[in-house]
């Protein structure tokens, strides 16, 4: 048996076959997105259509914008095992038409998922667990029916159940917690016929309508007990979605392909060993070239979902595994172990990826040679130069939490290599040039310098006599004209004065008309009656509709602020003698509605001390002793039946009173009541001792008769009905 060094070996040694061909190293990476990832599915496809904002990282970092134009997609319709592809070019417009198109992709993977799953729920034929229950307590509710519950018909009926029921419980003693139990016990002709019995039946039967109820359940759910539902796989945390293939030339190979080859390598490996697994887009990057025009950067992911047409599972590993499991096999090293990837051990999965590998670079091998392709892919010699790019690519992919442009070897920081690297070089060119002729260049800069500073002096020196000449002069002729303007303006001061004087006095005057005319026009709390106030309103701003067309037409425009002062001062006098008016009817409405409120509290507590009473009287009823006679309310006496259990009957008032009512005024029955109790009642119990009540109870002042409950003496109640 070889151990997993000698079959490692093996591996390279018939990896890497000295060709006369250049050998070159690929990067074929799966990545898969489970169902219950929607978020990684959604930023996988942002990264893939480039669907990012402008201002964003990815947008700035991760690719050329400039150059996502020339990116491409290629979409599949498949018919058998045969597709038809259709390539798109991004083109000019991609980033006003990418949010549409990855939406719709995104769609169209969840649109899948919904279809297998609703597939999964209409050919399940289990029950769920709810219905389950439903039966289990059905079952057990028959066996436990009492007997002074049952007629004799139901009787000989349920009997032979409760043997059925009896072998049950026998075959399933051992049945572990959460294991299906088996159901075969059962006789479901035994439900047929007690259903038939209820359903041609005329005389009373004691909790019909539970009994129908159970019998409904078991009818319909008690065959489907014994079958186990499926399990939806959409709804498992291991079910993969999609999964993508990453095909990329790693750069330091300085290798690339045509597109049509790369994408002639995945479709034909896929249509040979994952036929049953549809291909869903393929996108090919050409963004992310460090050089203009150099293709060494591109590369493709393929879309592959998650889905096995043949198994109608989400089952992509597993079968993944088996195929490596085989191309394992056919090259000489078998693997004994687990059916399940994630139950393999790490060093089966290293084994079984390493020649899964292989198997590839042969068949990629082959569509090179076919298309006349002058190097061959293969693993690298192991020397530490190649281990290190290797080990740097490989945590780069690996790496579940860097991004894009934090990895080794990505666009930007590739752009930014080659820039350091140029950067090096005209630095150290420039340090030593710049060693070579330091002193001659600081030689060179001190006598210009110096040269520069003297001639700099003597302009500076002429033009300060000549800014100070001008500044002299200008500021002679500046003071004789202050000195001019200063006497001017003391005349007309004194002018001024003589005018502000008289028209202090005419603003005096005209203030005083306005103040006058609108007191009187202000009287809203005078003993005058409406007609009076509206007349002298009226006169008032008639007088000062006047005065302002004489204020205007004499620019007299001071004395309108003034006005609208005086104006504003009115119209709130007015405003509070409105508020104060509808305050005062404010305060009559709310004392009118308080009347009203008080009457309808008084109502409230009558009609609650009637209801309570009503509830009073009959868990006397209900709580005394069987036999015995007890007293009501209203002094009339009733007899409590022998042999009928006590029981008690609580309603929440705060609810139900308007229920309450209607029992007490004959419109609803004893039995409609207690479907409002907030106990756990005897229904039977409160039905026979409220129904013997009535027989036994006061001809003139009866119970019911209290409550105006209107029943004729030779009346009958079903209250099963």
């Amino acid at each position: 048996m070889q151990n997993t060094d000698q079959i490692i070996e093996k591996i390279f040694e018939e990896s890497y076959i000295k060709l006369n061909k250049q050998l070159s190293t690929v990067l074929f990476k799966n990545r898969r997105y489970k169902i219950l990832e929607r978020k990684r599915i959604r930023n996988l496809l942002h990264h893939l259509f480039r669907n990012f904002k402008e201002e964003t990282r990815q947008r700035k970092k991760d690719f050329d914008e400039t150059l996502t134009k020339n990116n491409l997609i290629i979409s599949y319709t498949r018919e058998d095992n045969t597709y038809k592809a259709k390539t798109i070019s991004c083109g000019d417009n991609w980033f006003d038409e990418v949010q549409s198109l990855t939406d719709q992709f995104n769609a169209l993977i969840q649109d899948n998922i919904d279809l297998v799953s609703k597939e999964y729920e209409e050919s399940s034929q289990g029950l769920s667990k709810q219905d389950r229950d439903n039966t289990a307590k059905s079952l057990k509710y028959l066996n436990n029916v009492k007997d002074n519950q049952l007629n004799a018909v139901e009787t000989e009926i349920i009997s032979r159940f409760r043997d059925n029921y009896k072998q049950f419980e026998e075959d399933n003693k051992e049945t572990a917690y959460g294991q299906i139990k088996d159901y075969k016990a059962f006789d479901l002709s035994i439900i047929n016929e007690l259903n038939d019995y209820y359903e041609n039946v005329e005389d009373k039967i004691k909790s019909f309508g539970a009994k129908k109820k159970h019998i409904a359940v078991l009818l319909k759910n008690l065959e489907k007990m014994n079958e186990s539902k499926e399990m939806d796989v959409t709804k498992s945390l291991s079910s993969v979605a999609i999964e993508e293939r990453l095909f990329k030339i790693p750069k330091h190979n300085h290798k690339s392909l045509d597109d049509k080859i790369v994408r002639e390598i995945l479709e034909q490996w896929h249509l040979m060993h994952f036929k049953d697994f549809d291909i869903l887009k393929t996108f090919i990057h050409k963004d992310e070239r460090t050089k203009k025009d150099n293709p060494e950067d591109d590369h493709i992911h393929m879309i592959i979902s998650g889905f096995n047409r043949k198994t109608r599972r989400y089952d992509l590993p597993d079968y993944t595994y088996q195929l490596m499991k085989e191309i394992a096999k056919k090259r000489g090293f078998p693997l004994n172990c687990d059916k399940k990837w994630n139950k393999a051990s790490q060093e089966n999965q290293l084994l079984a990826g390493e020649a899964y590998q292989l198997e590839f670079y042969d068949f990629a091998n082959s569509i090179l040679e076919k298309n006349k392709i002058d190097f061959r892919f293969g693993i690298l010699a192991k020397n530490e130069e190649n281990k290190f790019i290797r080990d740097k690519i490989k945590a780069d992919v690996d790496a579940p939490n860097k991004s894009k442009s934090e990895r080794w070897g990505n666009y930007e920081n590739l752009l930014r290599d080659e820039f350091k690297a140029k950067f090096e070089a005209l630095d150290a060119a420039y340090k030593e040039v710049a060693k070579e002729n330091k002193e001659k260049i600081a030689e060179e800069y001190k006598n210009k310098t110096n040269s520069e500073i003297e001639l700099y002096k003597i302009k500076v020196d002429s033009e300060k006599k000549q800014i100070n000449k001008e500044f002299n002069e200008r500021n002679r002729k500046i003071k004789a004209c202050l000195d001019l303007k200063e006497k001017e303006l003391d005349k007309k001061d004194e002018e001024i004065k003589k005018l502000e004087g008289t028209i202090n006095k005419l603003n005096a005057v005209i203030k005083g008309i306005i103040q006058r005319v609108f007191e009187d026009i202000s009287i809203f709390d005078t003993p005058l009656n409406n007609d009076g106030i509206a007349y002298m309103k009226e006169k008032g701003e008639f007088i000062i509709s006047h005065l302002r067309r004489v204020f205007t037409d004499h620019n007299a425009t001071e004395f309108l602020t003034d006005i609208d002062k005086e104006e504003l001062k009115r119209q709130e006098l007015e405003n509070k003698h409105k508020e104060k008016e509808a305050k005062a009817q404010q305060r009559a409405l709310e004392e009118l509605e308080s009347n009203k409120e008080f009457n309808r509290k008084i109502e409230n507590e009558k009609r609650i001390h009637i209801a309570k009473k009503c509830l009073n009287d009959l868990n006397i009823i209900f709580e005394s002793k069987a036999g015995s006679t007890v007293k009501l309310s209203d002094n009339s006496k009733v007899k409590i039946p022998k042999g009928i259990s006590k029981t008690r009957l609580d309603i929440n008032l705060s609810e139900n009173i308007d229920d309450v009512y209607d029992y007490i005024n004959g419109k609803i029955s004893l039995g409609s009541l207690i479907l409002f109790a907030t106990n756990d009642i005897n229904h039977d119990a409160a039905i026979i001792r409220e129904e013997e009540a009535m027989k036994s109870r006061n001809e003139k002042r009866g119970f019911l008769n209290k409550y105006k409950y209107k029943l004729k003496p030779d009346s009958k109640l079903d209250w099963n009905k």
